[in-house]
């Protein structure tokens, strides 16, 4: 398979968007049911403030006697007790709890999240309580409460909207995923370093839709961006007598685009103002015969066979197996000079 590059990432992604989207569907819609179905939920805080006790002095030491009391706030016998003052059951603030010192301060800050909004108030003054009856027992600290407990406050939009933004983000997870095992299943012509590993060189990459209005477009004469195209193509003696460059393809579904490019490749080089051509460059008017499918097509293996100037179509429809298959059949009919036009 290909070198991977960010191209050819970005290639593969777009070109399986499709499948990225159909399946992000369902997990969005999972996430949205998945919101919607979580039950309200409320959260108080209390905020406390520890000084130093009869016992105690406010230096370095003390400030680090302060983070221990985060551990007696979520200790099991501080949840059990809160827990039986708000009439929870049993283990329901074990993670419906939140304690942090901020760093360098002489502050705690408890906050309890619960489905009622004054058991979260009686569960966080439960906690504090515990700390407080700590710190009693503490010579060195004196604590008390200065914030709360707070009136409780619905939080349970902002835990549905980062459900919804988490089942947003992962639902491109799986598409993604399988986009790039089907890709190494069957590697695909996407980019022009795709054509170059196969030993063409890519003389025109360009959209599908470009190639139309190319084509469409001042139809009195080649199109700017094709004459260097065909200059280079019909450059060097003719064969049997014609510049004919054969425009072919892989597979037959990109018939249209080899016809398209043909046609424009044949059209008069600048109609009757030739002063700015290279003298010599193009001594007769080239043609260019649409032959797709050389793979499966003999008239397009003839005709290379025939005029020997071919230019090669591809698209992300070719798989590089594919690709590979019919250069090697360019080289045993001794295709002398082979460009690439990549059609993205």
């Amino acid at each position: 398979m290909q070198e991977t590059s960010l191209g050819r990432i970005l290639s593969v992604l777009r070109a399986r968007s499709w499948l990225v989207l159909l399946l992000a569907v369902p997990v969005v819609l999972a996430a949205l049911w998945f919101a919607r179905s979580q039950p309200p939920m409320y959260q108080s805080q209390i905020v406390l403030t520890f000084s130093p006790g009869p016992a105690g002095t406010a230096d370095n030491a003390f400030v680090r006697l302060v983070p221990r009391y985060l551990l007696t706030a979520t200790a099991a016998t501080s949840l059990r007790t809160a827990e039986a003052a708000a009439g929870l059951p049993s283990g329901a603030l074990g993670n419906a709890v939140t304690a942090e010192n901020p760093t360098g301060s002489l502050q705690l800050e408890l906050t309890a999240t619960t489905g009622d909004a004054g058991r979260s108030e009686t569960a966080v003054a439960a906690l504090a309580d515990s700390v407080l009856s700590a710190a009693d027992a503490d010579p060195l600290v004196d604590a008390q409460v200065i914030v709360g407990p707070t009136e409780p406050t619905d939080v349970t939009p902002i835990r549905r909207q980062v459900a919804v933004a988490a089942g947003t983000a992962l639902s491109v997870v799986p598409g993604i995923t399988l986009a790039f095992i089907l890709e190494g299943l069957r590697p695909r012509i996407r980019i022009r370093e795709d054509v170059e590993q196969l030993g063409i060189p890519v003389v025109l990459s360009t959209r599908r839709r470009e190639l139309r209005r190319m084509v469409a477009t001042r139809r009195g004469r080649v199109p700017d961006v094709l004459t260097s195209v065909r200059l280079q193509m019909t450059a060097g003696a003719p064969k049997h007598g014609t510049r004919a460059v054969v425009v072919t393809s892989v597979a037959p579904f990109d018939a249209a685009s080899v016809a398209r490019l043909a046609e424009a490749l044949s059209r008069p080089t600048g109609g009757g103002d030739r002063s700015g051509e290279v003298p010599g460059a193009v001594a007769d008017e080239a043609i260019a015969l649409a032959r797709p499918a050389l793979l499966s097509d003999e008239a397009a293996q003839a005709a290379v066979r025939a005029h020997g100037k071919c230019l090669l179509v591809l698209s992300a429809r070719d798989d590089v197996e594919r690709a590979e298959e019919c250069v090697q059949l360019l080289r045993r009919l001794d295709a002398d000079r082979v460009g690439g036009v990549l059609v993205r």
